[in-house]
């Protein structure tokens, strides 16, 4: 039974020219014209649109209200702009505190080599008068 009305429903192809409701009907321009039943539709598909852009504000609302919440209880007091400004102020003290200790190893350096050029000098100079007095 269910394939003779298959069949049935194949045989007979969908025409744009051969309708199965009356011609005349919808013939001319007074085909397109809206009728009270469109503008029902539309009014209808305007208000379902507009209450369902009003509900997705809502909850997109609420979602960033929650997620705003959750960021700000990630900082102390939430105060994320204080957080940050913690953070520059210890990147400048260690970034202070490397120069000092690289200042510190250069001026070590320097001392060392000094003190050996003058051991060496004076290692010579005794040398020298040891030499002289022989």
């Amino acid at each position: 039974m269910w394939a003779a009305n298959l069949k049935c429903w194949v045989q007979k192809p969908y025409t744009m020219s051969k309708p199965d409701y009356p011609q005349e009907a919808w013939e001319g321009s007074e085909r397109r014209t809206p009728t009270h039943m469109t503008r029902f539709v539309e009014a209808a598909v305007k208000e379902a649109m507009e209450e369902h852009e009003e509900k997705v504000k809502r909850h997109l609302d609420d979602r960033f209200d929650e997620l705003k919440a959750i960021m700000l209880s990630a900082f102390p007091n939430g105060d994320p702009i204080g957080h940050k400004e913690f953070h520059q102020k210890q990147i400048e003290y260690m970034n202070d505190k490397i120069a000092l200790w690289k200042e510190i190893r250069s001026k070590s350096i320097i001392g060392i080599l000094w003190a050996g050029a003058g051991f060496l000098a004076m290692a010579v100079l005794e040398y020298v008068k040891r030499g002289m007095l022989k």
